[in-house]
């Protein structure tokens, strides 16, 4: 059996095949978001939160995350992962950590707060007017006594973390804490940048 025209045998011919292209096409809208709780640490010490990626409409990518300065005096920040590959549809969950620069047994002690300031001016004359009377025989028992307890007071007002460690109390309140999470998603050029902020609120 010859094909038409050719002078060729039909069977000298390979079947023919059907190829099929698969084309990956990427959303034009995908995207992520950063989501976090904020945290409360005792100054001197170490606290960890969590932070959670979510993929958007399909986005897929590696994103690179980072606490970003300033952060909340004598103390650093980091997270548990530099970066992530999010797969589309899922949500990872990490975390970070506030750390201190210095333990609280290696805290200098800081100048005194203002609160501090006015609680000494108020105390050390009522010490002294008692020290002044203790050589009166009437009285000297509940001069000493007053003495001894308003300075008991401004001990326990001025430490923490054990004895002869002194409460900053300038660096103690609420602090902003900011995370910056960057990815460049598949087909596209321009990055994605998400940015949170949260609370990190530093105790006694």
């Amino acid at each position: 059996l010859y094909t038409f025209g050719s002078g060729v045998p039909a069977d000298t011919f390979l079947p023919s095949t059907s190829a099929t292209l698969l084309q990956l096409v990427h959303p034009t809208n995908a995207t992520f978001t950063l989501t976090g709780s904020s945290i409360t640490v005792a100054y001197g010490h170490t606290g960890t939160s969590s932070l959670e990626l979510a993929s958007i409409n399909g986005f897929t990518g590696t994103v690179a995350i980072t606490c970003t300065p300033p952060f909340p005096t004598n103390f650093t920040c980091s997270t548990q992962f530099a970066s992530i590959a999010l797969t589309p549809g899922l949500t990872d969950a990490f975390s970070y950590t506030l750390r201190p620069i210095l333990s609280a047994s290696a805290l200098p002690a800081p100048p005194f707060s203002r609160s501090h300031r006015d609680l000494l001016a108020a105390i050390f004359p009522l010490s002294l007017l008692s020290l002044l009377g203790l050589q009166r025989r009437r009285r000297s028992h509940l001069r000493a006594l007053l003495t001894l307890a308003l300075l008991a007071i401004l001990a326990s007002a001025t430490t923490a973390c054990g004895p002869n460690h002194f409460l900053p109390i300038a660096d103690t309140g609420t602090y902003p804490l900011t995370f910056t999470a960057t990815a460049t998603p598949q087909g596209a050029t321009a990055p994605i940048t998400r940015t949170l902020t949260l609370n990190a609120i530093i105790t006694p």
